[in-house]
């Protein structure tokens, strides 16, 4: 039986939730039904040696500046010279020239993973995103929350089905197997993450990309309120971005500095969660939270803001404690009950991973996926 081939377009791989959210797909896909081709517009990213690794070279198109014309015919030669029967586009400039070299042909069916909201779908991005739709046989929300959102923008609600992230709970749980066996810290984990420094009595993490979406500003001020209350507690923010210098200065200015650990980007971040007490999530948008899945899969209580797909995830109280963004009083709050209460929040950690096993499992989400595409090759092979 011929393979249905299906490229996979992607702004770039670096560090994000999309692109390790692709990355776990891929390692699970059909590969006896389904042969794969990833690209990315702007360049390969620190993730595409994991790519590489599984047996997917990337194409970098090699887009300079804003808008570059030579990304469609580029594109275009792609998609003829592998004979592609869909285009998957995730994140901003993949949709766009995507869906416009797509629609141009006419023959490759289009899909679309919407994988956030809030300020990164506003202003002409949406407007783009909304004229662009029509050309999409199928779009894709991570969550209940990003279809309402899809659909108050003027999305077609029949073109919309919700497949939520998942997260491979299996192979988390391989690598990292004394997360779920009794919650014992990982204590060399805890001494390399927190700089070398002796062994703190918590840790307390953030995993993301250094953005203002991701609301890192609001856990450094909350670590100085915990610091406080709680002296022994450590800080690690995992990831890198553009706002890094920015928030290594607010940590100085707060006198934060021999508390908190920036990482960088890091390729064994579930190994470093691992040896987290605690995970937070400050973000002031989030399509999904993947991070979160992550930390539950992992055992570990978590603290959230109360964003988008955010609710779908963390159950307030039962799984982990959900607040109000951008409100470092209230985040500090609770993460300090989180780790006071040591009886309570293994008790979360627990119950997270059932939810996560039970609802958010990679496999199930990729059999999801699998048969969306199955529907749309049929529905194509009956026009």
């Amino acid at each position: 039986m011929k393979k249905t081939t299906i490229l996979q377009l992607i702004g770039t791989l670096d560090f994000g939730g999309a692109q390790s959210l692709l990355l776990s797909q891929l390692k699970n896909i059909d590969r006896n039904k389904y042969r794969i081709k990833v690209a990315t517009i702007l360049r390969p990213g620190a993730l595409a040696p994991s790519f590489e690794r599984l047996g997917f070279p990337v194409i970098n198109l090699g887009m300079h500046g804003k808008l570059d014309p030579r990304i469609f015919t580029r594109l275009y030669h792609l998609i003829k010279s592998e004979q592609v029967d869909i285009i998957h586009t995730h994140t901003f400039p993949a949709d766009f020239f995507g869906r416009m070299v797509g629609w141009a042909m006419r023959y490759p069916i289009i899909v679309t993973t919407v994988h956030n909201i809030g300020k990164l779908r506003a202003g002409y991005s949406l407007r783009i995103d909304r004229a662009l739709s029509g050309a999409n046989d199928l779009i894709i929300a991570c969550s209940e929350k990003v279809k309402e959102v899809l659909i108050s923008q003027g999305i077609r609600e029949d073109k919309i089905q919700v497949i939520c992230n998942g997260v491979d709970v299996e192979e988390i749980n391989s690598r990292c197997p004394a997360s779920i066996t009794g919650r014992t810290p990982v204590l060399l984990s805890k001494a390399s993450i927190t700089g070398g420094t002796p062994v703190p009595l918590s840790v307390v993490g953030v995993v993301g990309s250094l953005l203002p979406i991701k609301g890192h500003s609001y856990f450094i001020q909350a670590a100085k309120e915990v610091s406080r209350e709680l002296p022994g507690v450590r800080f690690v923010i995992v990831g890198d971005g553009l706002l890094r210098g920015e928030l290594e200065a607010l940590t100085e200015k707060l006198g934060l500095s021999p508390r908190v650990n920036f990482t960088g980007f890091r390729e064994d971040v579930l190994n470093l969660m691992a040896g987290f007490d605690l995970l937070v999530l400050p973000s002031l948008a989030e399509g999904f939270g993947i991070v979160l899945a992550e930390a539950m899969a992992l055992s570990k209580p978590v603290v959230a803001s109360r964003v988008g797909g955010i609710e779908e995830i963390v159950v307030d109280g039962e799984t982990g404690i959900l607040v109000p963004p951008a409100q470092p009083g209230e985040l500090s709050r609770a993460i300090i009950q989180a780790l006071r209460d040591g009886k309570k929040a293994s008790e979360m950690g627990r119950k997270g991973y059932q939810r996560v096993k039970a609802r958010f499992d990679i496999k199930t989400k990729v059999r999801e996926l699998e048969g969306a595409y199955e529907r749309l090759m049929a529905k194509r092979a009956v026009r």
